[in-house]
C-alpha cells in the first residue's frame, strides 16, 4: 500500500505540475504586411522538445492557450515563403506574449532566423507584470531561502519593517491572492490580516520563476484577489541537472544584539542548519520529465520574550479593583483604597466551577 501511495503521488505530481500558464499568439504577415492565412506555426519548449502546432486563420492568426511558463522557438512555413524562425520567447506565468512574425517570399527549404528575437508586445491583456527567474532569484541577496522576500524587491511593493509586514500598491494584505503552480497557498483564516505569506514554503531552488500581477489581472485569477502573485516552480527537462548546499548559523558568529547588549545579557543561542539536494531530468526524452527538492531546516536555540503573569496571590484567586466612584489615578496613589476578592469564592456562590484549570497553571 505504501508504494502504490508513493507512484500515486509521484504520478500526480506529474499531471499537476506547470499548472501556472499563459497564451501565446500571434499574426503572420508577408513583406507588403498582409495576412498569411494556413501557415503551420510549430512552437517548441526549448527545455524538453516538446512541440504544439496549429494554423493562422484567414486574417494571419494564430494562438496556443495553457502554455507552460517557458522558453520557446517558433518556426513559421508557407508554400511560397522561406521558413520564419524566431528563438528564446519567454513565456511567463499568466503573462500572455503576442510574437508577430513577418515572412519573406522564397523557397520552403530556406530558413530566416531571427537571432535577436522576435519584438514580443502584450496586445491581449492590460495585466501589469514583473517576473523574477533564473539566476535572479539565487543571486538576488535575502535574509532566508524563503522566496517570499523576493517580492520586496518587486515594483509597486512597500515594506515597512519585515517582509511579512509589506503591502503591494498600498492594498491590504488580504487582496493578496499567492499561488503555487496555480494552488493558493493562504491560510484563509489569516489572509485578511497576514496576507503576505506563503503556507507551503517556496524554497528558492525549487523555483522556476516567481511573477507578480499588480494591476488588471486575467480572468483565471482576478476573482481571487487585487494582486497576483505567482511562484511556478521546475519540472525537469531533457538534461540532468542537479545540486545541492549546507549553510549554517552559530551563536559564536554572530554579534550581540543591541537590547541584550543595553540589559546585560548574553547572545541568544543559534544554531540555524540548513542542507537540501535537487535534481531533476527526463523520464521519457521529449516526453515526460522529473524534478525533486528536499531540504532541512534545524533550529534550536534561545529567545528572550516578555510577558505579563499573575502574581501567586493572583493565582490563588484574590484581585484587587477600584471601587465604583473612585478613579484609577486615585487607587494607584493609594493602593489602600482597592477593593479585593476571591473569584474563586465568586464562582462557587454562582454555581460555577471553583477550582483553577491545571493545564493552566502548569503554563506559569
Amino acid at each position: 500500500m505504501k508504494k502504490l501511495t508513493v507512484m500515486a503521488l509521484f504520478f500526480a505530481s506529474l499531471v499537476f505540475s506547470q499548472v501556472n500558464t499563459s497564451r501565446i499568439d500571434g499574426v503572420v504577415t508577408d513583406p507588403s504586411g498582409a495576412a498569411v492565412p494556413g501557415a503551420e506555426v510549430t512552437v517548441t519548449n526549448l527545455a524538453t522538445d516538446q512541440s504544439f502546432k496549429t494554423t493562422t486563420a484567414e486574417d494571419g492568426g494564430w494562438a496556443l492557450p495553457s502554455m507552460a511558463a517557458a522558453k520557446y522557438k517558433i518556426a513559421v512555413s508557407k508554400s511560397g515563403f522561406r521558413v520564419g524562425l524566431t528563438s528564446g520567447i519567454e513565456v511567463n506565468a499568466g503573462v500572455p506574449a503576442t510574437v508577430n512574425i513577418k515572412l519573406e517570399v522564397g523557397a520552403s527549404t530556406e530558413t530566416v532566423e531571427v537571432v535577436g528575437g522576435a519584438e514580443i508586445v502584450q496586445t491581449s491583456s492590460a495585466a501589469v507584470s514583473s517576473t523574477i527567474g533564473g539566476r535572479q532569484i539565487f543571486e538576488l541577496p535575502f535574509a532566508t531561502r524563503n522566496a517570499v522576500e523576493l517580492l520586496v524587491t518587486q515594483p509597486g511593493v512597500q515594506t515597512p519593517g519585515n517582509p511579512r509586514s509589506s503591502s503591494v500598491n498600498g492594498l491590504p494584505r488580504g487582496a493578496l491572492n499567492v499561488t503555487i503552480d496555480g494552488m493558493n497557498t493562504q491560510d484563509n483564516m489569516l489572509k485578511s490580516s497576514d496576507g503576505f505569506f506563503s503556507y507551503i514554503y517556496p524554497t528558492v531552488d525549487s523555483l522556476d520563476e516567481l511573477t507578480v500581477t499588480t494591476s488588471a489581472g486575467s480572468a483565471d485569477s482576478s476573482g481571487q484577489g487585487a494582486a497576483q502573485i505567482k511562484f511556478t516552480t521546475k519540472s525537469g527537462s531533457n538534461q540532468f541537472h542537479g545540486g545541492g548546499f549546507y549553510q549554517r548559523r552559530q551563536t559564536g558568529w554572530n554579534a550581540n544584539y543591541y537590547f541584550n547588549n543595553q540589559q546585560g545579557l548574553p547572545r541568544d543561542i543559534v544554531k540555524l542548519t540548513q542542507r537540501g539536494v535537487h535534481i531533476g531530468g527526463p523520464v521519457w526524452k521529449n516526453k515526460v520529465f522529473f524534478f525533486g527538492n528536499y531540504e532541512q531546516y534545524i533550529l534550536p536555540g534561545t529567545k528572550s520574550y516578555t510577558r505579563t503573569i499573575l502574581t501567586q496571590d493572583a493565582m490563588n484567586g484574590n484581585f484587587s479593583y477600584c471601587p465604583t466612584g473612585t478613579t484609577n489615578a486615585a487607587c494607584v496613589g493609594d493602593p489602600s483604597l482597592l477593593k479585593k476578592i476571591n473569584v474563586y469564592t465568586l464562582a462557587a456562590q454562582g454555581g460555577f466551577t471553583n477550582t483553577p484549570d491545571t493545564t493552566l497553571l502548569k503554563t506559569y
